[in-house]
């Protein structure tokens, strides 16, 4: 039988083993996650390969932005001093294109008359009508009847009362457009209503100008911007354009257009994304456009992001671009698809 020295003596044993076999754990995990940390960054596990499901897709068109002017210096000036790091791939999605259908004539005659247009077309195409508003002769629209897409105008700039009055609120003018597109049911939820963008616009020595203020200007211009996808927003290719804009005077719209892709949501598949630094190059290169005419040769870049562009002309796959931000809302961007998956290439 142990006496109480011999059992004290065991029990310090015990514990003093307890405490080195605990250590030896802890020394272990702290070696192994030492390990997977060096062996990360000595080779990192590279990112899972995009699916690239629609094979080498058409290059994107960016002919209806600005083209870079001659020579430009353009000069990284970002809050580290460098280009972001972003992400390396990013789905692509389809647009279909307008499918003629039977009764298509129809259904335009019927929406345009809910606009108090005339229902019976003054010319019809293939694809368009052309048709006068009922109360007014000199607002005229063409439509096409298969996209719903539209172009309204109006001979406006000759119009002295017109020219004599002032919007009462930007407020009151995106009001009065909303109501407008809502007649002829454009598909609201689409469009991004909650920051709309809009022009002051005043008409001076025969042109449209910019006006400074609201008590200077005889428009607004009211354009939607397209609502993000995946949280990622879609851009136009210039600043004065927009899926839907229209240009309100203090009362009536005198002037609108509404040029909208169909753009399938569920249709798409991720597309690895070329490296900043090589965008940046391309840009350098005069290979990207602007969203309004640069005044100056030197543009700084503040940030960087990605951004899908959509412009009025059909194109098969809503594409990203890297959007080089500068100052007094100037941008230029460039397509960001990986070339290798761009058809047309060297390497194809």
């Amino acid at each position: 039988m142990a006496t109480l020295s011999q059992t004290s003596e065991i029990s310090k044993k015990a514990f003093v083993g307890g405490l080195v076999v605990v250590g030896i754990i802890f020394l272990a995990v702290l070696t192994f996650r030492f390990g997977m940390t060096l062996k990360n960054m000595l080779f990192p596990v590279p990112p899972p390969a995009s699916l690239v499901a629609f094979g080498k897709i058409p290059k994107l068109d960016i002919s209806e932005g600005v083209k870079p002017p001659g020579k430009i210096d353009y000069k990284v000036e970002t809050i580290s001093g460098e280009l972001p790091k972003l992400a390396h791939e990013i789905k692509v999605f389809t647009i279909d294109p307008p499918k003629p259908a039977f009764g298509d004539l129809e259904r335009t005659k019927a929406q345009v008359a809910n606009a108090d247009y005339k229902k019976e077309p003054e010319s019809v195409t293939e694809r368009t009508a052309t048709f006068r508003n009922s109360s007014n002769p000199d607002f005229v629209l063409t439509i096409n009847i298969t996209s719903g897409n539209f172009v309204m105008g109006s001979n406006y700039l000759n119009k002295s009362e017109l020219l004599a009055t002032r919007p009462s609120t930007v407020e009151e003018a995106t009001d009065i457009a909303r109501d407008f597109f809502q007649k002829f049911r454009v598909d609201l939820s689409l469009l991004n209503q909650k920051e709309p963008k809009n022009q002051l616009l005043k008409f001076e020595n025969g042109t449209l100008d910019e006006a400074v203020s609201l008590s200077s200007a005889n428009f607004v211009k009211i354009l939607f911007p397209r609502q993000p996808v995946d949280e990622v927003k879609i851009i136009n290719p210039r600043l004065d354009m927009a899926p839907a804009w229209a240009l309100v005077s203090k009362r009536e719209i005198v002037e609108a257009k509404v040029a909208m892709l169909d753009i399938k949501k569920h249709k798409f598949s991720t597309y690895p994304l070329m490296d900043i630094t090589r965008a940046f190059e391309e840009l350098k290169n005069g290979q990207g456009a602007f969203n309004k005419e640069i005044e100056g040769n030197t543009f700084p870049v503040r940030d960087v992001e990605i951004v899908y562009l959509e412009g009025e002309n059909y194109q098969e796959y809503l594409q990203p671009v890297y959007l080089f931000k500068g100052d007094n809302n100037l941008a230029a961007y460039v397509p960001a698809v990986d070339e290798n998956w761009i058809s047309g290439n060297e390497s194809d």
